[in-house]
């Protein structure tokens, strides 16, 4: 499926004056949601994301000013920020803009909030972590996985790991079980942050491997622009490094490869992708290594 296209917001799509309303140029869908910040999802912050469940927000990455080069985040009070492009410290919230039709145009179920916020699934993302209320099936999948018995469902996700500059992109396999998928992840150690929390309220245990339930991704849907913004900040991990050899366009950034290339075919479902990618590792062996040696798996 060819037919959107992934950005991210821009610093007037979350301008809100506190003072003279007149001057708001949020999108309308922010306003009417009451708030331009959005919440991080468990595999932002393992991935690296600046989160404060305490404050419920993620501080997300904003269109740059290349010609400027200044790069921007939102962070979690609504402020508009400036960073260096090699920040890996914020996550990503999307914006999904539809090239062939209309949004309504679509074969899309939208709930209606609010009494004029309208929201609706497309897609899908690993987002939360299964809680220690989950034991049982969290201990299934450990077992499974360590026998090679899960079933892997064809998708992977792209997702960048490591430490600053020493970060790296790395694929990860989706597995089905009882018919529900899940991906296996090790969170990313950031220089800066090395304490996060998780929507259980725990920290995070940067020695343990987290099991991450797929789900629909939420857009709230903007009637004025036909844009739509994904309810939360989904994933970490990325700057604005240029990765193309003598490249100073949006086009040459990390970011836009990221989206573009990697995210854009994430969050279709399993199924409806194109051909899955060649390099991804069927056993995520180094996962199984860990696995072993965690849980004393042979």
């Amino acid at each position: 499926m060819d037919d959107f296209e992934l950005r991210l917001l821009t610093k007037e799509e979350v301008y809100v004056d506190k003072h003279d309303s007149t001057k708001t140029t949020a999108l309308k869908v922010l306003q009417n949601y009451g708030n331009v910040c959005a919440q991080s999802t468990d595999l932002a912050c393992l991935a690296g994301g600046i989160d404060s469940y305490n404050e419920t927000m993620a501080e997300y990455w904003l269109q740059p000013n290349l010609e400027e080069k200044e790069f921007y985040y939102l962070n979690s009070d609504g402020e508009v920020k400036k960073a260096s492009s090699n920040c890996r410290d914020n996550s990503i919230r999307l914006v999904l803009r539809f090239l062939d039709k209309k949004v309504d145009e679509y074969d899309l179920h939208f709930t209606s909030i609010n009494g004029g916020l309208y929201w609706f699934e497309f897609g899908e993302y690993p987002q939360y972590i299964l809680s220690a209320h989950h034991i049982k099936l969290i201990n299934e999948l450990n077992t499974k996985f360590c026998e090679q018995k899960l079933q892997l469902t064809g998708k992977s996700y792209c997702l960048y790991y490591g430490k600053d500059k020493e970060t790296s992109m790395r694929y990860v396999a989706e597995y089905q079980y009882n018919g529900i998928k899940y991906i296996p992840v090790i969170p990313s150690i950031t220089s800066s942050h090395l304490s996060k929390s998780l929507s259980t309220g725990q920290d995070v245990d940067f020695e343990k491997m987290y099991w991450l339930k797929v789900d629909p991704i939420i857009w709230l849907y903007d009637e004025e622009t036909g844009l739509c913004v994904s309810e939360n900040a989904l994933v970490a991990g990325t700057g604005f490094d240029f990765v193309k050899e003598g490249g100073e366009s949006m086009e040459s950034t990390e970011m836009y490869q990221y989206l573009n290339i990697h995210l854009k075919q994430d969050i279709l479902p399993s199924g409806a992708m194109k051909e899955n990618k060649s390099n991804v590792l069927d056993s995520n062996s180094s996962l199984k290594k860990y696995v072993y040696k965690r849980y004393g798996k042979k």
